[in-house]
């Protein structure tokens, strides 16, 4: 499936919270009419890719599995999801596209951080 679900992000935000490295991208700060929330819970026991979850405002609540890929280059990222998702969803990718001004070094390393320990691609271009 080759349909993209795009939109522009004017918030993004990178942080830790009781555990989980969260990593959040909307198209508005108060009320997003468009979102990606990749979340990575930091519980032993729990394989990498089980501890890593996705929302966005089409699956309604975080989801494991959803997603097998990430690129990240230059002011786009992209996530492209699992054949079931892609089902479910009618389209292979989302993609952000990034607001000139985002810390993409801050963006990368929480990349790593939730997806190294993981089988889901990662690929970042400057």
């Amino acid at each position: 499936m080759q349909d993209i679900h795009r939109f522009e992000a004017t918030s993004v935000s990178c942080f830790s919270e009781n555990g989980v490295d969260i990593i959040g991208l909307s198209d508005d700060d108060q009320e997003p009419e468009h979102f990606v929330v990749l979340m990575q819970m930091r519980e032993e026991g729990i394989p990498g890719e089980q501890s890593i979850e996705m929302q966005t405002e089409a699956t309604g609540r975080p989801v494991t599995g959803s997603f097998m890929a990430v690129r990240l280059a230059g002011h786009h990222m992209q996530v492209a999801l699992t054949e079931e998702w892609q089902e479910l969803l009618g389209y292979g990718t989302i993609e952000v596209i990034l607001p000139e001004r985002h810390e993409h070094q801050l963006l990368a390393q929480y990349l790593h951080l939730c997806l190294d320990d993981t089988a889901i691609e990662l690929t970042i271009d400057n």
